[in-house]
C-alpha cells in the first residue's frame, strides 16, 4: 500500500515537473526570440522620437526586412514602386498561426464584404448562418496607413515603433492583439517624401532654415494632394493602397495617421464635425464615433492633454476616405506638429481656436486643457503610438462585433 501510494506521488511530481520544464522552455524560448529581435535604434542609429533625427526611406526599409526575417510575426513585402521608382511596401503583423491561414482570412473577409457571395438577396436565413460560420473564424482587419504628408514626420517614424512591439512583446494584450486582428502596417504611403522632407532637414541643420519645410513638392505630381486621391486613384501610390491592400483585405478599421498645425489641440479623434457625407453608412459613423470616443477616454486616463473630437476635420467628401464607401472606419489621428523633428516651445496665449474648439476652454469635446510649453518628435510618436495600440486593443478585444 505504502509502495503504491509514493508510486503514485512520485507520477504527480514528475508530471508537474515535467508540466513546469516545458513552461519553463517555452518562456525561455520566447524570451530568447525577443532578444533577438532588432529594435529602430539597432538599424537606424537613433531612436525614433530622438530630437532632430530623421531616417532615409532605404534605412525605414531595412529596418522592416530585419524585423520580418527576425520575427515569425511579421512578414514584409514589397508591393510595387513609387512615383520615382522607391519599393513600396507593407508589413503584415499577426500570430504565427495566423500568419500560416492568411489565404484562408482574406477568403472569409471576401465573402464577409459582399453580402451578394453569401445570398443575402435569396435566402437572409442561410445567408446569415453563413456569415456566422466565417465570423467565428474571421480575424479583425486594421490597416495602419502612414507618412502620405511627408512633413508629418512622426508616423513614419510611428511604424516602427508600432512595428517592433508587436514583434517583440510578450505581454498579455500584445498577445491578445495578435490572436484576434491582422494588422497591415504601411511605413509611408509617400515614400518618395520620406527622402525630399529627410534630405532638406538634413541638409539645413543648424541653420536658420532647420525645421522648415523643403521649397518642393514632397509628391512629385499631387504634393500635399496625394491624400485627395481616394477616388480618382490619380497615382501609383494610391492604386497600389487600394488593389494591393485594401480591396484584397477589406479592412474593418483604418488607422490613418497624420499631423496637424502645432497652435491647437494636441490630437484630434473621430468622430468627425457635422453633417457627414449623405452616402456614408450609418454603421460606418457609428463604428468611428464609438471608436473614436473610446480612444479618446481612454487616452484621457492615460494622462494625454489638448484632445478634441467632434471639431475641425469632417467625413464629407470620399477624396480622403476610401474606406467609408468599402465597408470599413476610417480613424483620422491629427496630432499636433512641432518643426519636422526640431522642438517647439509654445506660450499658453499662443493656441489659438479651431473649428469646433478653443484649446483654452474645456468643454465636452476638449480637454483636458494643454497648458503649453515644449513640444518635441518624442510627445508625437508617443501620441500616435498610444493611439494605436488603444485602437488594436478594441479590435481585438470586440472581434466578433467588428466583423459583424
Amino acid at each position: 500500500m505504502h509502495k503504491r501510494l509514493l508510486l503514485i506521488l512520485f507520477s504527480v511530481l514528475f508530471a508537474v515537473l515535467s508540466i513546469q520544464s516545458g513552461a519553463l522552455l517555452s518562456s525561455t524560448a520566447a524570451t530568447a526570440q525577443t532578444k533577438s529581435i532588432p529594435a529602430p535604434e539597432d538599424v537606424l542609429g537613433f531612436r525614433p522620437g530622438d530630437d532632430r533625427k530623421l531616417a532615409s526611406w532605404a534605412k525605414v526599409v531595412e529596418y522592416f526586412q530585419k524585423l520580418a526575417a527576425a520575427s515569425d510575426r511579421v512578414k514584409f513585402e514589397e508591393i510595387g514602386k513609387s512615383t520615382m521608382g522607391a519599393p513600396f511596401v507593407y508589413a503584415t503583423i499577426s500570430a504565427p498561426e495566423n500568419l500560416k491561414r492568411l489565404d484562408e482570412l482574406k477568403e472569409i473577409q471576401r465573402q464577409l464584404a459582399d453580402p451578394r457571395i453569401l445570398g443575402s438577396s435569396t435566402n437572409p436565413a442561410l445567408a446569415n448562418r453563413k456569415a456566422q460560420a466565417l465570423i467565428a473564424r474571421g480575424k479583425t482587419i486594421v490597416a495602419i496607413t502612414c507618412g502620405i504628408h511627408s512633413t508629418e514626420v512622426g508616423s513614419y517614424l510611428s511604424s516602427m515603433l508600432i512595428a517592433h512591439r508587436l514583434a517583440s512583446s510578450n505581454d498579455a494584450e500584445i498577445q491578445e492583439i495578435l490572436r484576434n486582428t491582422i494588422i497591415l502596417l504601411v511605413p509611408s504611403t509617400n515614400p518618395d517624401g520620406v527622402d525630399i522632407v529627410n534630405n532638406w532637414y538634413q541638409r539645413n541643420l543648424g541653420t536658420p532654415y532647420e525645421g522648415t519645410d523643403p521649397p518642393e513638392l514632397y509628391h512629385k505630381y499631387t504634393g500635399h494632394d496625394d491624400n485627395r486621391d481616394w477616388y480618382a486613384f490619380t497615382q501609383v501610390e494610391t492604386q497600389l493602397v487600394v488593389d494591393k491592400i485594401l480591396n484584397v483585405w477589406h479592412p474593418q478599421i483604418v488607422h490613418d495617421i497624420h499631423q496637424q498645425g502645432a497652435f491647437g489641440s494636441r490630437l484630434f479623434l473621430p468622430p468627425y464635425m457635422q453633417p457627414v457625407e449623405p452616402n456614408v453608412p450609418k454603421q460606418i459613423v457609428e463604428g468611428y464615433t464609438e471608436l473614436g470616443n473610446y480612444i479618446a477616454k481612454e487616452m484621457r486616463a492615460a494622462g494625454f492633454k489638448g484632445i478634441t473630437t467632434d471639431s475641425t476635420y469632417d467625413a464629407w467628401s470620399p477624396s480622403r476616405a476610401y474606406s467609408h464607401y468599402h465597408g470599413g472606419v476610417r480613424i483620422l489621428q491629427e496630432t499636433a506638429s512641432c518643426r519636422l523633428a526640431t522642438p517647439l516651445t509654445l506660450k499658453f496665449d499662443q493656441l489659438r481656436p479651431g473649428e469646433g474648439y478653443d484649446p483654452k476652454k474645456e468643454t465636452p469635446n476638449f480637454g483636458p486643457i494643454w497648458r503649453g510649453g515644449e513640444w518635441h518628435i518624442r510627445d508625437i510618436t508617443n501620441t500616435m503610438t498610444t493611439v494605436a495600440f488603444f485602437l488594436l486593443r478594441h479590435a481585438a478585444q470586440n472581434r466578433t462585433h467588428w466583423l459583424q
